[in-house]
Order: C-alpha cells, then structure tokens, then sequence
C-alpha cells in the first residue's frame, strides 16, 4: 500500500493531498444510565462525601476535572449556580446548582468543614484525587447491581440525556455542559429514544391510531 502511494500518487504532477480521503470517524454513543439505574446508584453510597460527589456530578453534569477544581468560592449560594474556572477550552461558565444539590452541600459543609478546596483530599490542602473518584463511582455501581461500565464522565452524559427527555432546549444543554458545537450535543439524541417513541407513525395518523406510549 505504502508503494502505491509514492508511485501512483505523490509522484503524479497532478497530486494534491486533498484528492487523499481521511478515514471517517465512527460515532460512539455515550453509555447511560437510565432514570432508576441513578437513584439505585445513588442509594448505594455509603459515605456522605461520596454521596455529594456524585450529586454533584449527576445533578450539575461536570466533568471530573472540573468537579475537582471547585473551591469555596465557586458555590453561589444565592444564585443557584457553581462557577466552573477555565472549563475545557479555558472558558469560565456557570452550572446550576440544583434544590437537592444545595440542601446535600449544606449537608456536607457542616459534617466535613472544607477548606479551600470543595472536595478536599486527605491532606487537607490538595482536591480529591481524579482516581478516588472514580474509585467512588465504580464502588457505588456495583453495590447497586450495574454491571456496565459507569465512570464519572457517565454520569455527564446522563445528566445531558435526562434533561434531553425531560424537553430541555439543546441550546440550554450546550450552556450548561460549556460545548461550543452543537454537533456534539446533538449526539446526546441519539441516546435518547424517548423522543423516537414519541413520533406517530403516518400509518397510525391513517388508521386512526393513538401514539405510542
């Protein structure tokens, strides 16, 4: 194959490297969690820190760096909203910070007292470490009976797919996960089938048929 190239193609006068097609990407659809499978995931936590790790990524949909680097600072009470610095692409955005959210970091505020940090390690002075994490994570899935990969970023997509079928504007889910390309939050519908099952087919609206449920 390599031959073929260099003799047929590079040496051609007429060879531009545009004429050579790049390999297209396969799409790999995010695994999800469904609505149950997270609250038998959350159940499973025996640790009340842990617990507030995973409320906080399911129900503000972070990424792990992200999550790790919260301070203080970041939780704007008042607003509803944790500030994320320098997400990816180095660009601040806000994340909402949900009822249950707040009354759980309430909750973890008065039992542990952190300092700096949101999530301390065990030093006290440096965040919680990205394998404790997903430690954390992977403990609580099979405690709960999921017997499928769940990482932290699982939990990202989740919250993104949930809101999807709840009838979220994607737009808003774009905000919110701080993508810049609608095109990757679009994946998230290829997940979701709730809105497939929602579509009357044209041989119901003849037939006088009632949409699927």
């Amino acid at each position: 194959m390599p031959e073929f190239y260099y003799d047929k193609a590079i040496f051609r006068p007429d060879f531009s490297l545009e004429q050579v097609q790049r390999p297209r990407k396969s799409l790999t659809l995010p695994s999800v969690l469904s609505i149950q499978e997270i609250d038998r995931l959350l159940r499973a936590s025996e640790n009340l820190k842990h617990l507030t790790i995973l409320y906080t990524l399911y129900g503000s949909g972070l990424r792990l760096a992200e999550l790790l680097a919260l301070r203080l600072t970041d939780v704007h009470w008042e607003r509803h909203q944790l500030l994320v610095r320098e997400g990816k692409g180095r660009k601040d955005r806000v994340v909402m910070l949900s009822q249950q959210l707040k009354a759980m970091l309430q909750q973890y505020f008065e039992a542990y007292q952190p300092k700096g940090w949101l999530f301390n390690g065990q030093d006290g002075e440096n965040p919680y470490s990205p394998r404790s994490v997903q430690a954390v994570v992977r403990a609580c899935a099979r405690r709960a009976g999921i017997h499928r990969k769940v990482t932290p970023h699982t939990l990202r997509h989740c919250f993104a797919t949930h809101l999807l079928e709840r009838g979220t504007d994607v737009r808003y889910i774009l905000e919110l996960l701080g993508y810049k390309d609608i095109k990757t939050t679009l994946l998230y519908t290829h997940v979701s089938d709730q809105h497939l099952r929602s579509i009357v087919s044209p041989l119901d609206d003849l037939l006088g048929g009632e949409k699927r449920k």
